[in-house]
């Protein structure tokens, strides 16, 4: 490592004090200089500053490199991803460009004649919208190459949802499975399952099912495919919104592999662990109680670039009318993570379920631990304001107004 000095350029500065919240309309000042050693920069300014002057006349002078005029931005942090997800559907069939299911089945059909040796055809983008007179587990059957019969399974393009052929279906043993709360697995008249999982079906059953078929080198190449492609693209952290066992052990194996190697993954992480509502109180009070083990060792002392910071309780969905936790369910939960420091992240989509959270965390979540609400895609104006009183972080995404995903709310809305 060394002291480097980055010049004729343009080096973002916000404008305002340090600690300063720079407003929406607050103008960025740039500056042409740069100085750092090793991983702390030292001073931005003009090349006539003195911490400039002096590093140059200083032996040894610092490598010095011309940016002819472009532009050097602080490393952007994404704060709502799914780690292991993202790097499992970096290797998955885009099915982004599809218009309708005719669209979809041609994609697999040549997907599957391209990857003869894959055990199962794996794909991810479809969008309900896409199949708008529904979708069944037929709808995916036959479109293999002559001779083979491979599963088939469709992530959606917000991952709350699996769609499945009927050797999905069998491989995954869906036939078995139970109703889960917050969860939802179509069914004909008849009972039978039609290959579509979505929520907390999708969450329980089939995101562990992939996990332990995908071996631990696969998770780790995973998790580094993600990494690479942040990176990449000029982030230097990421927020993991659902973090699990299957996840964390992968992410760990990635740290050791790199470290094995004499190096770091280049990425700060943070992740909320996934809590999931079960019928026994003490069940579900056990997963908060892993978080708070897996934070006590892993936290911003001793891990700063991979720790636990909070959890994450799925608290409604877009396949329900009313919050998947009652208000007694979720309330021990809030109270028992608050209470061990850690950070309350709440995923609620409608307005029942945001009145509720925000009673809860307004009641139990201490507005210094900055708990937040992910995605609340619809509230009324007075849960707006408690959130601004209660210091509720309003964890909006941008995605959720493209236009292709618009599609489906006038369906929604009636």
């Amino acid at each position: 490592m060394a002291t480097h000095l980055f010049t004729n350029g343009k080096i973002f500065q916000s404008g305002v004090p340090p600690g300063t919240n720079a407003g929406l309309h607050g103008q960025p000042t740039f500056a042409s200089c740069m100085l750092t050693h090793n991983s702390q920069i030292l001073h931005i300014g003009a090349p006539t500053d003195a911490a400039i002057t002096t590093a140059t006349t200083t032996l040894p002078p610092p490598t010095v490199h011309d940016l002819r005029g472009r532009t050097i931005l602080p490393g952007f942090v994404d704060g709502h991803m799914h780690l292991m997800l993202l790097g499992q559907a970096l290797n998955k069939l885009d099915l982004g460009r599809c218009a309708n299911l005719s669209d979809i089945q041609a994609a697999i059909r040549a997907h599957a004649a391209a990857n003869p040796a894959a055990p199962r055809l794996l794909a991810r983008g479809w969008m309900h919208s896409m199949t708008p007179a529904g979708r069944h587990a037929t709808d995916l059957d036959g479109l293999d190459v002559e001779g083979r019969d491979r599963p088939v399974l469709v992530d959606s393009k917000d991952l709350h949802s699996t769609w499945c052929n009927s050797a999905g279906v069998e491989e995954l043993g869906a036939e078995g499975w139970v109703d889960v709360p917050g969860g939802v697995i179509e069914r004909d008249g008849a009972g039978r399952v039609t290959g579509v999982f979505s929520e907390a079906a999708n969450i329980t059953y089939v995101w562990p099912y992939l996990a332990s078929v995908a071996s631990m080198e696969e998770r780790v190449g995973a998790i580094e495919a993600a990494v690479r492609a942040y990176h990449e693209a000029g982030y230097t952290g990421m927020v993991d919104m659902a973090m699990d066992e299957g996840g964390w052990d992968a992410l760990l194996a990635a740290r050791r592999k790199r470290e094995g190697e004499g190096g770091a993954l280049p990425m700060r992480i943070a992740a909320y662990w996934l809590v999931k509502p079960c019928e026994e109180e003490g069940e579900t009070l056990q997963q908060v109680e892993r978080a708070i083990e897996l934070a006590g060792e892993f936290n911003a002392e001793t891990t700063p670039d991979c720790r636990i910071v909070g959890i994450k309780p799925y608290a409604h969905n877009g396949h329900t009318e009313v919050p998947l936790w009652t208000a007694e369910q979720l309330e021990p939960v809030v109270k028992k993570a608050d209470e061990a420091g850690l950070q309350i992240a709440l995923h609620a989509i409608g307005d029942a379920t945001m009145k509720m959270v925000v009673d809860i965390l307004t009641k139990f979540a201490r507005p210094g631990r900055r708990p937040r609400v992910e995605h609340l895609e619809l509230t009324t104006e007075e849960d707006v304001a408690r959130l601004g009183k209660g210091r509720i972080t309003a964890s909006i995404q941008p995605v959720h107004a493209d236009p292709a995903i618009l599609k489906a709310w006038p369906k929604l809305l009636g």
